[in-house]
């Protein structure tokens, strides 16, 4: 079925024509026929040209030879700005439904994403960690049908690319409402999460600013006596401990070097070594926290992007807030 976003810009197109300007234009196919266009009973034109754009849809091979060959001799002959025609079956739609499929589930590996890093932030805060990660499990789980949607369409594609069910699916206003609303609820909480995931990945940020500033070599840890080493060990490691989430990460990967707690308490303070491999698995932790933090970030701008981009380009994709751009009216 052709678009009514399509539908409006061929009336634009035909009434910016001199020769068909002010005519009426009416449309038929998905079995109904309707006026577009009323036309201007003041102008020559509205009396003396009709314009009807007409669907048809057809399996038949030969026809659709027929009609491609039709529209292969037509073109570099429509009218400036006019769309050209087109035969629209799902094989046509192969590139944008792979793009769709490709930004979907990608996102919805960045929402995953987002919910390891709130989890692993939460922290006593009068209910804004646990605001956060409802947030996250809310995005994670919208753009997961999101995903299976995109896939279910590519692999209609290529089950049956010289069928036009994708047009009709678009054209169901039930299945057209469902995935509006469910990427409106996902954008939404995007956005409800987006300030505190910015927050946070900027004091990671600013946290590994800080650890590299301290310039804990080898060399300068072996500068230092036991008890110094201790120090400093003991403040980076609170620095990447603000979270239970980050504590345990530190913890674990701590263990993992065969640096336990016995070791951190000792009066007699950390060797070199041990020094070394702190400082080490401090720095992993915080990169592998800033990757987190960073992924949803990103993450959320490029759902943003995709959502109000057209579904000519990013199929799928493109959700709700591209549904608002085109019912305001711009950008043209």
């Amino acid at each position: 079925m052709i678009s009514q976003q399509m539908l409006t810009a061929m009336v634009q197109a035909i009434q910016q024509e001199p020769e068909l300007a002010g005519c009426v234009i009416a449309f038929q196919g998905n079995l109904m026929s309707k006026v577009l266009d009323p036309g201007d009973p003041q102008s020559p034109n509205y009396t003396r040209v009709l314009v009807i754009i007409e669907e048809a849809e057809t399996n038949d091979d030969q026809v659709l030879k027929n009609t491609q060959d039709f529209v292969n001799d037509m073109g570099g002959r429509s009218p400036e700005k006019a769309p050209n025609p087109i035969i629209v079956t799902n094989r046509s739609r192969m590139g944008r439904e792979l793009k769709g499929m490709g930004l979907t589930c990608g996102l919805t590996v960045a929402a995953g994403v987002g919910v390891a890093g709130s989890a692993a932030g939460e922290v006593p805060s009068g209910g804004t960690s646990t605001f956060l990660l409802v947030a996250s499990w809310v995005a994670f789980g919208t753009q997961s049908v999101e995903c299976i949607n995109s896939m279910t369409r590519f692999g209609q594609v290529l089950m049956d690319p010289k069928g036009n069910s994708l047009e009709q699916w678009d054209e169901n206003g039930t299945y057209a409402k469902a995935m509006l609303i469910d990427d409106a609820i996902n954008q939404a909480a995007n956005l409800a999460a987006l300030p505190f995931a910015v927050r946070d990945l900027w004091q990671t940020v600013s946290r590994l600013r800080g650890f590299a500033a301290r310039g804990l070599t080898f060399d300068v840890l072996k500068s230092m006596n036991r008890m110094q080493r201790l120090k400093v060990i003991s403040e980076i490691f609170w620095e990447a401990s603000q979270t239970p989430g980050e504590q345990q990460a530190v913890i674990k990967a701590a263990r993992e070097a065969q640096i336990g707690a016995k070791a951190m308490q000792r009066t007699s303070g950390l060797s070199v070594k041990q020094a070394d491999i702190m400082v080490q698995v401090v720095k992993d932790v915080t990169i592998s926290r800033l990757k987190l933090s960073l992924t949803g970030v990103v993450g959320t701008g490029v759902g943003l992007v995709a959502s109000g981009m057209p579904e000519s380009v990013v199929g799928s994709a493109s959700g709700s807030i591209n549904w608002i751009i085109n019912v305001i009216g711009f950008p043209k």
